[in-house]
């Protein structure tokens, strides 16, 4: 995970290979982004004679401070060719409560 600055916006980028927007949940509040999900590897075929497997599976979560004021409309978040990119657009009200983030697929 990159956590930056740019142009005034605050971009959160994350290689998630394989994944959809619905394996993926982005939740704004108490001063925090938390991203989190879940991949599930696919089976083991048994016709087939494995020498190697080593896909990643299983659930993740990030919690990544904020600046202390975010407007919930000033979060954006994509997913691109396997990178979630979240941007969080300049300062404005305080969020009070959890908000969940759409994700466009593009």
């Amino acid at each position: 995970m990159d956590v930056y600055s740019e142009k005034g916006d605050m971009v959160i980028k994350m290689e998630l290979p394989d994944m959809s927007p619905e394996d993926i949940d982005i939740d704004l509040g108490d001063g925090y982004l938390t991203i989190s999900g879940r991949h599930v590897r696919e089976e083991k075929e048994e016709d087939k004679n494995y020498f190697r497997r080593e896909r990643y599976a299983g659930s993740f979560t990030r919690h990544i401070p904020l600046p202390k004021e975010v407007k919930e409309s000033d979060v954006t978040a994509r997913l691109r060719r396997g990178v979630l990119e979240v941007r969080i657009k300049g300062a404005g009200k305080e969020v009070s409560g959890r908000k969940r983030i759409p994700i466009q697929s593009s």
